[in-house]
């Protein structure tokens, strides 16, 4: 089934079959939409949560309890999960989509150090920003800095092992040594 042989999975796996093909390929629900969303489909989540938060009650944090199900029921073919996915990670107003500021990049770099990987709390302190921003940014950061710092040790072998090009003059003279020259030419 799907070019997978689930009896070696079972020999691996004590899950029955059926979950490991669900971990496989996801679960399967005969009705809803996979992959990209439309401008139509993210208009109906934006309009949708919208008129509920005018009509539902507040949170205790001033913000409106939003009742998924009842959202996800106006956006057909899309699940409960994904309509709330799609306005918790993308299309809240709240959120900010852009370049990282400074302070927000110290704030970040600070709470990895105090908190660790715990990524929920350290978007509390960077308001407009999701865990998965701030789990993303962290990531792409090291690699950045990864790249860079393996960039920097490729251009320092290639210019010699203390920085300066191998044939270049120095103040004491050349770090080449001048040829060999026979002892009886002295």
């Amino acid at each position: 089934m799907c070019g997978v042989d689930l009896s070696r999975i079972k020999d691996r796996n004590p899950m029955p079959k059926s979950l490991a093909l669900t971990r496989i390929i996801g679960p399967v629900q005969p009705g809803v939409k996979t992959g990209k969303w439309t401008k139509e489909e993210d208009e109906r989540v934006k309009n949708a949560v919208n008129e509920h938060i005018k009509n539902s009650a507040l949170a205790s944090d001033g913000g409106a309890i939003i009742n998924w199900p009842e959202v996800a029921n106006q956006i057909p073919m899309r699940s409960v999960d994904q309509v709330r996915n799609r306005w918790t990670q993308r299309l809240d107003p709240t959120l900010k989509h852009g370049i990282w500021s400074a302070e927000e990049m110290r704030v970040l770099e600070n709470g990895q150090r105090e908190l660790g990987n715990n990524w929920e709390e350290i978007s509390r302190r960077l308001p407009g920003r999701t865990k998965n921003m701030v789990k993303n940014r962290w990531y792409n950061l090291k690699t950045t800095n990864k790249k860079n710092k393996k960039r920097k040790v490729e251009e320092t072998a290639a210019e010699g092992v203390v920085g300066i090009p191998i044939d270049a003059p120095s103040e004491c003279g050349s770090l080449v040594p001048p040829p060999a020259v026979p002892p009886d030419e002295l």
